[in-house]
């Protein structure tokens, strides 16, 4: 009896500290010198820990040089599955964004952050909705500053794994955007085909390809391609690619040409292993990987070569560095074995 009235007790004094003004005071007076937060809200209810907010606004304030983000938006609502996080996994399910403005100041290279990355399957958003929502993304990683601004994004049933975050694009059943002077579609067909469109925008306001020489930059995008979801953790692309300058592209026949450029095919496929970075990096590894497929030319297929074989080395650094740290740990618990068993003889 004794036991249950502790536990009862517990799960009030829990509950009481889950409570929305409560939380909002507990994380700022915490984590003061990194983070602001508020919203009116009643917190999260037990034990489905659902919640409901308006007037959200959550702000890090880009602490000892790392990155600034200002996140604003009027209603917010969802719940987390709490026997995943018995398990050490965060699912949030429903989670419904409307009229959300993110605002993000880039100052670390993404390369730096892809260590921390959750590990697939531990942060999940599941059979979530955005509605009418901004971003400005601005990089200062990128000389000249990097600017892009992203609007009218509507998403239904939004699904992301947040250790391969790129794969939004292609688990949500629908969704929309304007992507600086152009505008993406994505949309799936059934539970392993969709389709995704992407057209209007120039190559140089893409997610930071300016890496890519001049012929190619002053050309608008337009991309279709069907992908198709094996079983075996990979994804087949296979679409059709416009607006690029006839004059770097080797050997592969068009569909049509004219005062644009060229139509081409494409045909691609990706393992999401490889993608477990950063959703501006994988974006541009996808662009990469598609442009090599198309056998591009010279300088402009040296330069292709070598961001792709850039994003490859910071996996296998970030393989060895796991790798390593995983022996250290072994070796810890080994010596801790040991001097446990030398303290029974």
């Amino acid at each position: 009896m004794i036991y249950l009235i502790i536990i009862i007790f517990g799960l009030i004094a829990f509950q009481a500290l889950l409570y929305g003004p409560v939380l909002e005071k507990v994380i700022n007076g915490l984590f003061f010198r990194y983070i602001y937060f508020s919203w009116n809200s009643n917190g999260f209810i037990l034990p489905f820990f659902y919640f409901k907010a308006t007037g959200v606004k959550f702000e890090f304030l880009g602490y000892n040089g790392s990155d600034k983000a200002v996140v604003e938006g009027d209603r917010i609502s969802g719940w987390i599955n709490p026997l995943g996080l018995m398990i050490g996994r965060i699912y949030i399910h429903s989670l419904n964004l409307t009229n959300f403005q993110l605002t993000y100041i880039n100052r670390t290279s993404a390369y730096k952050k892809v260590k921390y990355l959750p590990a697939k399957n531990r942060l999940k958003i599941i059979h979530s909705s955005i509605i009418d929502s901004r971003i400005f993304i601005e990089d200062r990683t990128f000389m000249p500053v990097y600017k892009i601004n992203l609007t009218e994004i509507n998403v239904e049933d939004w699904n992301m794994d947040s250790g391969t975050p790129v794969n939004l694009l292609f688990l949500s059943k629908k969704g929309y955007c304007k992507i600086g002077s152009g505008e993406l579609k994505i949309g799936l067909i059934d539970e392993k085909n969709g389709r995704l469109s992407l057209q209007g925008i120039k190559w140089s306001e893409l997610a930071g390809l300016r890496v890519i020489p001049l012929p190619l930059l002053k050309n608008k995008i337009d991309l279709e391609t069907d992908y198709h979801h094996h079983e075996k953790n990979t994804m087949e692309f296979l679409g059709r690619v416009g607006q690029l300058p006839a004059g770097i592209i080797e050997g592969n026949t068009a569909d049509s040409t004219g005062p644009q450029g060229r139509k081409l095919n494409f045909r691609f496929t990706i393992n999401w292993d490889e993608y477990a970075l950063p959703f501006d990096l994988a974006f541009r590894k996808l662009i990469t990987q598609l442009l090599v497929g198309l056998r591009v030319r010279d300088v402009v297929g040296l330069t292709i070569h070598s961001v792709t074989k850039g994003i490859a080395h910071i996996l296998r650094a970030r393989d060895k560095v796991q790798t390593e740290n995983e022996i250290v740990k072994d070796d810890l618990e080994e010596a801790d074995g040991e001097d446990g068993n030398e303290g029974k003889i």
